[in-house]
């Protein structure tokens, strides 16, 4: 139900183009950064964050799929940001680095908690996880996901523009991605994460 209801926001604001992307970001994503920086000072930025059964060169092939997969989703939102908002390099680069950080702070909490994180399904959640603290990033990751949900849906519906039924194919592709959330996310991480990137 709430996979529907992200839909149907996410194809309503989607209408309002850059002004939408910009002002989802803009509310949730301090969100994220103040859930995280609760957790910086306890991060062992020290300590590498991996797996050691699945070995090195495995994992730091995935972490390349996976940045890779996250570079085509956000590319298109990226350039037409640019595009749109031309701005100094000064905001490019204070974005940079609280992202760095923001994936320091996850990989340090990670790399801090060894390998009861590196098993489990969110690692993150595990090496922070309490009842109360579970509850609020249950709800940050809320945000998280509907940040990328918007940001890789908007392409596709400009894309949609230039078809001949766009509400049809705007339609298709959320009916695509809500198919594919389904399969659940060790799935997705594991297939269409590496597939993609």
């Amino acid at each position: 139900v709430l996979a529907l209801a992200f839909s149907a926001v996410t194809y309503l604001l989607s209408g309002r183009g850059m002004r939408a992307v910009c002002g989802v970001n803009l509310l949730l994503v301090p969100i994220i950064f103040c859930f995280l920086m609760r957790f910086a000072s306890g991060a062992d930025f020290i300590g590498v964050a991996y797996y050691p059964a699945a070995g090195t060169a495995v994992k730091v092939f995935r972490v390349v799929l996976y940045v890779g997969m996250n570079a085509l989703l956000s590319a298109p939102v990226v350039c037409d940001l640019g595009n749109n908002y031309p701005s100094g390099g000064i905001g490019c680069s204070a974005a940079a680095l609280c992202i760095g950080f923001c994936a320091a702070v996850v990989l340090g909490c990670i790399a801090k908690e060894g390998a009861g994180a590196f098993g489990s399904e969110m690692p993150f959640l595990y090496s922070v996880g309490s009842a109360a603290v579970g509850r609020v990033f249950v709800c940050v990751s809320l945000c998280g996901i509907f940040t990328t949900l918007f940001s890789s849906y908007y392409p596709l519906f400009s894309f949609a523009a230039e078809k001949k039924s766009p509400r049809i194919w705007r339609l298709l592709f959320l009916a695509a991605a809500f198919s594919l959330s389904l399969c659940g996310l060790r799935s997705l991480v594991n297939t269409v994460y590496p597939f993609l990137g």
